[in-house]
């Protein structure tokens, strides 16, 4: 494969993705789930506005009240919601399994596509799929004599419904997305990601528990700001080039992001001391295999 622009974005991006995943960990010690998404999401939100300002102008009017609507929702479901699920079953499994749990957001993609878009399921989709599956479940089990997660089914559980509702949400989001106008929709996804959760914040207890978890004097602000405002940000925006200078082979853009599950499991090794197993190791390149395999196909 000949490394252009193009794919150099899509890989920086999954180097920046696990940079984040690891921050997200480390954050997630301290501050809820809750938390750590509305500040993520509000940060990424008001780092893009001079983005797509400078991009596409005053964008926002071009997108019709309809497709307005169908951007919110996708970003409640696919940010909101899946977000907080994606926190949770992180702080229970740990960066690696859980990098490895993401590689099935594609089948699920590929279902809801079927289901929502009356997209073609093929044989090869089918075959991928189910060796992404086999992949996660095989990373799930821990070597003999080590120490298993405490809520492994639980963060198994919060893991795939993260992925479900994070594909069901682009799946949504699809039809509308307009190269004309896609940083300014890409904000109206997210700020459906925070629209819910800032609503929340009126009842009774929640602005003050707010308050107090971003004054906890062990916050790892240094962690959390490089992890949102440097890698997560960029990664956003290095996966949105990525794609558009990859259009004609959109493919390689998402093999090449999925290596994220890589540089995870390296990452977590290396930082967050978790031990890097025969089946990790087996399950994230069946994972990956799958996922390279329903690309190509």
């Amino acid at each position: 494969m000949n490394f252009d622009l193009g794919e150099w974005c899509a890989l920086s991006c999954a180097v920046l993705w696990a940079w984040a995943t690891i921050s997200f960990r480390i954050a997630g010690a301290t501050l809820s789930p809750f938390h750590l998404n509305l500040f993520k999401n509000l940060s990424l939100f008001t780092l893009m506005i001079p983005i797509a300002w400078l991009v596409e102008g005053w964008g926002w009017n071009d997108i019709s009240s309809q497709d307005q609507f169908d951007l919110l929702l996708s970003g409640f479901i696919g940010i909101c919601i899946a977000d907080f699920l994606y926190f949770a079953a992180l702080n229970r499994l740990g960066a690696g399994l859980n990098s490895i749990l993401a590689c099935l957001y594609s089948p699920f993609v590929i279902l809801f596509s079927f289901i929502f878009l009356q997209e073609q399921l093929t044989t090869a989709q089918t075959i991928g799929a189910a060796v992404i599956i086999i992949g996660t479940f095989l990373a799930s089990f821990p070597a003999k004599g080590s120490e298993r997660p405490k809520e492994l089914l639980t963060g198994l559980a919060l893991g795939v419904a993260a992925m479900i509702t994070m594909a069901w949400g682009i799946v949504l989001a699809i039809p509308v997305l307009k190269a004309d106008s896609l940083f300014w929709a890409i904000e109206l996804r997210l700020l459906g990601g925070i629209g819910v959760a800032l609503l929340l914040l009126l009842l009774p207890g929640k602005a003050k528990g707010l308050a107090r978890a971003f004054r906890q004097k062990n916050l790892p602000w240094k962690t959390l700001l490089s992890g949102t405002m440097i890698a997560a940000f960029a990664a956003l925006i290095l996966w949105m080039k990525g794609f558009q200078l990859l259009a004609d082979k959109p493919s390689i853009a998402a093999v090449l992001n999925q290596t994220s599950t890589f540089f995870t499991l390296g990452l977590a090794a290396l930082f967050l001391r978790e031990r890097l197993t025969l089946g990790k190791l087996v399950g994230a390149a069946l994972a990956f295999g799958g996922v390279c395999w329903i690309a190509v196909n």
